[in-house]
């Protein structure tokens, strides 16, 4: 039936009309939209906004240190040697997260493998001590130039500031610190001897300690001042390109040992050096910010 001057109305089993049931339907999704949006509106930029990095790179550093008067025992009296300590080129790798409990400060966290590399400089004397082995000038070239395994994991904590709480590009300055494992010995000096009296044929060599740290420190301070841009690559992920200065104190030979002679190590002191790092990294959004795109 038609009412005068209205609209068809088509009666239903239960009773009710089309028009009616629309209503109740989209009185029921009014509803449903606004407690699923209730959460979103209160997503204010005080509300906590957490990512996820995972970062790699390259890191750099000084030399460490040098030593002019070290001495080494041959079979035929003793040599003097200088000796010296720098780093090498290396890579680092790492993960972070920080936590914005406000539109520009954010809490921050990160353990990072510092692959701090160094190499063992060795210089001898004009003329060497006579020797039918040559064993203090072998161990003097094996040392020029070798690789010495250090590295280090740290683990920091700090603060994260961006100008800016909006846009695909964010720039931000980072101040983290804490502190770091030390993987080697940062001075000691050791190097294989090919012996030619001996049999020539065994796989193995005496190694010659030409500078001794027994008890090498493991574990040190160190605190990263960091800068960089954030680019937002699609919904709640970003990439970042970041540069780094890491301080840190790293134990170092402040003068010729004995090892040679009565086993005497060298003395240790300890230097501040900025290790510089560039890192590019992958960042994952867990959380809604207010900016549109991030979910």
């Amino acid at each position: 039936m038609r009412p005068p001057g209205g609209a068809p109305t088509i009666l239903l089993a239960g009773g009710g009309s089309v028009r009616s049931n629309f209503l109740r339907c989209a009185a029921v999704g009014a509803t449903l939209s606004a407690a699923l949006a209730g959460p979103a509106r209160a997503q204010s930029p005080e509300s906590p906004l957490l990512t996820l990095t995972i970062r790699g790179g390259w890191i750099s550093g000084p030399s460490l240190w040098h030593i002019g008067n070290q001495p080494a025992l041959s079979d035929a009296g003793p040599d003097t040697v200088a000796l010296a300590r720098l780093f090498r080129p290396g890579f680092v790798a790492g993960v972070g997260a920080a936590l914005f409990r406000s539109p520009h400060i954010a809490y921050t966290a990160a353990m990072d493998f510092l692959g701090i590399t160094t190499e063992s400089r060795c210089t001898g004397p004009t003329v060497w001590a006579p020797s039918s082995r040559g064993d203090n000038r072998q161990a003097c070239e094996r040392v020029q130039g070798a690789s010495v395994r250090t590295n280090a994991v740290a683990l920091q904590g700090g603060l994260t500031w961006r100008p800016l709480a909006t846009g695909r590009v964010q720039p931000y300055l980072q101040g983290i610190g804490g502190i770091a494992f030390l993987g080697g010995s940062f001075v000691e000096t050791q190097s294989t001897v090919f012996d030619s009296t001996a049999d020539s044929t065994r796989s193995q060599f005496p190694m010659r300690t030409l500078l001794g740290d027994p008890n090498h420190r493991s574990m040190t301070w160190i605190a990263t001042l960091a800068g960089g841009l954030t680019f937002e690559t699609s919904p709640g992920t970003q990439i970042r390109f970041e540069a780094r200065d890491v301080i840190t104190s790293i134990p170092v030979a402040t003068g010729a040992g004995n090892a040679a002679l009565d086993g005497t190590p060298a003395p240790i002191g300890s230097k501040v050096v900025h290790l510089l790092s560039f890192a590019i990294g992958l960042d994952v959004v867990l959380e809604q910010s207010r900016r549109p795109h991030r979910y």
